[in-house]
């Protein structure tokens, strides 16, 4: 129920929760707010995150996100050239080549679908050989797909950011940044 512009402010307050979780400085993560400009392919990273990460949303090295949002699910052809590839279909985005050349982790965050797999790792087995395909030197590049309930298990260790990803559902309700700037009597 998220739209872009939301989802990505979420993702970006989550990942700088885990960052502080986990003891990992905010400069090295970058969720920019500019959506609708040319982004290489990538919506935010995490560079230089030390070998013992203890995982969850961030991974050592670095890390590149793509933020989807509605029923995209990366599980056919046509999505898996909108995730990795230019409009040209021919070539990889620059950010997306970037991340496999350096042995990044590619993400897809899905914050609109909960598709269940029929068998161990489909949705990501399938991108690597999609990847692969084009590029063989990327075939066992290092993707993982974030769907939507492993997205609310990571929300549920902030309530605060719980609280906002469900602000749709009850649009009368006010987040706390919005209170004091209300009345609350009403004459």
């Amino acid at each position: 129920m998220l739209g872009v512009d939301e989802a990505v402010r979420l993702f970006r307050q989550l990942l700088w929760a885990e960052a502080d979780r986990i003891g990992i400085g905010p400069a090295l993560i970058s969720v920019p707010g500019a959506i609708n400009v040319a982004d290489g392919g990538v919506d935010a990273e995490i560079n230089e995150v030390p070998d013992k990460s203890p995982g969850g949303l961030i991974f050592p090295g670095m890390t590149r996100y793509q933020i989807k949002t509605g029923a995209f699910s990366a599980g056919n052809q046509s999505e898996m050239k909108d995730l990795f590839l230019k409009d040209s279909g021919k070539e990889f985005k620059d950010r997306v080549r970037s991340c496999f050349e350096k042995g990044g982790v590619f993400v897809a965050v899905l914050f609109g679908s909960d598709t269940p797999e029929r068998t161990d790792d489909e949705l990501r087995k399938a991108c690597q050989e999609f990847v692969g395909r084009l590029e063989p030197a990327y075939k066992d590049c290092d993707i993982r797909i974030l769907r939507q309930n492993q997205i609310a298990a990571f929300l549920d260790r902030y309530p605060s950011l719980a609280f906002q990803a469900q602000l749709k559902n009850f649009p009368g309700l006010r987040n706390h940044g919005e209170w004091g700037g209300r009345s609350l009597w009403v004459n």
